[in-house]
């Protein structure tokens, strides 16, 4: 009679070991997809593409005819996305690097010097009211904001992109999706 139960208690451990196994590593493929770190792809669309060369176009609208060419072929230029993106959460600390160019930023901390193609200006990381990453760039003449967000189920990084510039009439607005690798 005493075997009974140990030849039941066997089959319920290893069912218990086996649900806990894949509860450990359900909870841990949903941190990792619930976090902003990691490598993410460009998930480029025609849709995607079309919305922020008609949000250049309408910021440009404004703008004289013999200007206006020019000043969209630059925005076309400077909003290009890059084709991968790969971020490091690390206690407070963001490294970003995108196309041959890394920058570490402490998350509401202050801002930094930065110098590149476009010229100079200040850099700096915060957290929006839902937990996004929005890093905000200001230099001569203009700003950019990106927000960063997940999709619902972790797989999608969302970057919403706002430029403002003196010579814009009016923001360039426009959406970019990444998916992790």
């Amino acid at each position: 009679m005493n075997l009974r139960p140990t030849v039941n208690a066997r089959p319920s451990n290893a069912v218990a070991l086996l649900a806990f196994g894949l509860l450990v590593a359900s909870t841990t493929q949903a941190q990792t997809t619930r976090t902003l770190s990691g490598s993410w792809r460009h998930a480029s669309s025609s849709a995607e593409a079309a919305q922020r060369q008609r949000a250049i176009e309408a910021s440009t609208e404004a703008l004289p005819f013999f200007v206006r060419s020019r000043a969209r072929e630059r925005l076309a230029e400077r909003t290009q996305p890059p084709s991968e993106i790969r971020l490091a959460l690390d206690r407070g600390r963001i490294e970003m690097s995108a196309s041959g160019r890394t920058l570490s930023l402490e998350v509401g901390g202050p801002a930094i010097e930065v110098e590149g193609e476009g010229g100079r200006g200040r850099v700096q990381a915060s957290r929006g009211p839902r937990g996004e990453l929005i890093i905000s760039m200001r230099g001569t003449g203009g700003r950019r904001t990106t927000t960063y967000w997940l999709s619902e189920d972790g797989r999608e990084l969302v970057l919403d992109v706002e430029i403002a510039a003196e010579r814009l009439p009016a923001p360039i607005r426009y959406r970019l999706t990444y998916r992790r690798t």
